[in-house]
Parts: C-alpha cells; structure tokens; sequence
C-alpha cells in the first residue's frame, strides 16, 4: 500500500521477484484503475473510470502498442 503527497495511492500485489503484477490505484483527480502486467512488469492491461465515471480499457501488445482500447483511452495516449 502507499499515500503520495500529490494524493494518489494504491495497492500493488508484488511477485516473488519484486515486480508488480496487479496495481489498484485511486489518482490525485480521483480517477480509479486497476491494471495487470506481465512478468517483466510492463502494463498489459487497464481497466479505469475517470473522474467523471466514464470508462476506459487498454490492452497492449508486448512490442507496447495499443492492442486495443476504448475510445476515450485512445485519445489519452
């Protein structure tokens, strides 16, 4: 678990090699996510509702391009 200054904070469940697999995080501007990543500890999935409760889905190749995405998540990257 951690509380940043800016606000945010979160949880992460770590593997036994201290990489984070799972993040759940509530931003500064009270946006909300949970997102999976693989074994090298690179973002693979995200799941998010904005500030304003709209929803958000990204899921990314491992080369790091967008496989697919909502369209509010398109225009964020």
């Amino acid at each position: 678990m951690y509380v940043l200054p800016s606000g945010e904070r979160g949880f992460s469940v770590t593997d036994d090699h201290g990489k984070d697999r799972a993040v759940l995080k509530l931003d500064a501007d009270k946006s909300v996510s949970v997102s999976l990543n693989d074994e090298q500890g690179k973002t693979k999935a995200v799941v998010r509702l904005t500030k304003l409760g709209a929803p958000e889905i990204q899921l990314t190749a491992s080369d790091g391009k967008l496989l697919w995405g909502t369209p509010q998540s398109a225009k964020a990257k």
